[in-house]
């Protein structure tokens, strides 16, 4: 999804969507390297 937009695209619009896009998908990868940290901690 994030290939459909460039960071240099020319409307504002496709921008914001591209950054949106980039701190979801940032935001998404460190929660789940916190659940993975948990259940590590939590295993028996």
């Amino acid at each position: 999804m994030e290939s459909q937009y460039r960071y240099d695209a020319a409307s504002l619009a496709e921008r914001m969507a591209s950054q949106t896009l980039r701190r979801i998908n940032a935001l998404f990868l460190e929660a789940y390297r916190e659940a993975l940290v948990l259940d590590e901690a939590f295993q028996d």
